[in-house]
């Protein structure tokens, strides 16, 4: 029993070391309109893993997720502008819209150049970026999450970014990076 819970407290301590930096960690309404909120990111809209097709929900349009059989849980891809691409600019914030259908969350990862993080395609491939936290306004919502080391090398199974969580289907809206200032 000490030995797992030395095991867990030094695991949380790693876990410590490599958590991510938000912007903002609390969502805010979203109108649709992207004024100032960086370059659009391109959605993966199918692959082994995921699957999304277009909607609009409230005038607003967006990407309905899809379960994919053989795969655990929901996933959705996103690939930054290039302008954004291997490092270029390592400080910037990541905008995501959805719609707050809730409850449930979904996990962001994304391409880091962060050597102390062990990813499965080198270091820094992974790196948790934050969460987001549905809570069922049936509404558009926009959060930011700021990364300090974003490297964008498509790492992540051929994307920079990818949204993670449970069973049930979700509608995401847009993505946008922008230089942090």
């Amino acid at each position: 029993m000490i030995k797992l819970l030395a095991a867990a407290i030094a695991a949380a301590a790693v876990l410590a070391t490599i958590a991510p930096t938000f912007a903002d960690t609390s969502s805010t309404p979203y109108d649709g309109k992207p004024t100032a909120l960086g370059a659009v990111c391109t959605p993966l809209m199918t692959c082994d893993e995921s699957a999304a097709t277009n909607v609009t929900v409230a005038g607003i349009k967006g990407y309905q997720t899809h379960k994919v059989a053989a795969v655990p849980g929901r996933y959705f891809y996103l690939v930054v502008d290039p302008k954004f691409k291997d490092g270029v600019v390592p400080h910037v914030l990541v905008t995501l819209t959805y719609f707050d259908q809730g409850p449930d969350t979904i996990d962001v990862v994304y391409d880091s150049n962060d050597q102390s993080v062990t990813g499965p395609n080198g270091p820094g491939s992974w790196k948790p970026l934050g969460t987001i936290v549905f809570t069922g306004t049936k509404t558009w919502r926009k959060i930011q999450f700021e990364a300090k080391d974003a490297l964008f090398s498509q790492r992540l199974n051929g994307n920079d970014l990818r949204l993670q969580w449970g069973d049930v289907d979700a509608t995401i809206g847009d993505c946008f990076v922008k230089a942090a200032p």
